[in-house]
């Protein structure tokens, strides 16, 4: 009699394990996120918000002048065109040694604190010329320093020519013969109620 040997392949048992394993995986998750995506729908959390606002305004900036008193009326002479003219007799008909002095007024009309240094000073004819000798010109107050908004300070401006004034300053004339000039610049570290730090 023969020996006949069926072979029955095994079926891989591992298969139907990993295919059973990986639907359960799948549909593990989708329970969790359908869970989640309840869970979401169903808060009942309360929210509120603070807002916050913050007025500002910039400064203005005008540092003004005035040849009649320490109250005015005050000039924004701002530029060489605008400059304003002192007395027109206060320096006229100069001859040798003669000292001669005029008072104006500066005044900070912004709505914040100015530094104001020193000014730019020059002379022309018959002040200044060609040669040597020229007539001196000196300011009671030279740098104003830090102006609160709204201070006015008073500069007594002085021209004395010398008593060795040479004959080439004779019958000079110019309207512009004495400039100053004043630049006032804000102080970063002022107050918010513009008073000098």
């Amino acid at each position: 009699m023969d020996n006949i040997t069926h072979e029955v392949p095994a079926a891989p048992a591992t298969k139907p394990r990993r295919r059973r394993k990986g639907a359960a995986v799948r549909f593990g998750l989708a329970g969790l996120a359908l869970l989640g995506i309840g869970a979401a729908a169903t808060s009942a959390n309360w929210t509120n918000d603070a807002w916050f606002n913050a007025a500002s305004s910039s400064a203005s900036v005008l540092l003004d002048g005035s040849v009649a008193s320490a109250t005015g009326p005050w000039v924004a002479a701002d530029t060489d065109a605008t400059g304003i003219a002192l007395s027109s007799t206060a320096f006229s008909l100069l001859v040798p040694g003669q000292t001669r002095t005029v008072t104006y007024w500066v005044k900070n009309s912004s709505s914040t604190c100015l530094n104001v240094p020193a000014p730019t000073v020059t002379k022309a004819e018959p002040l200044a010329g060609v040669t040597a000798n020229d007539a001196s010109v000196t300011l009671s107050t030279t740098a104003i320093g830090n102006m609160a908004a709204g201070t006015v300070q008073a500069i007594t401006v002085t021209v004395t020519t010398p008593t060795t004034w040479t004959t080439t300053h004779q019958n000079q004339t110019s309207a512009t013969a004495l400039k100053i000039a004043y630049t006032g610049t804000t102080v970063a570290a002022s107050t918010s109620t513009g008073a000098c730090a």
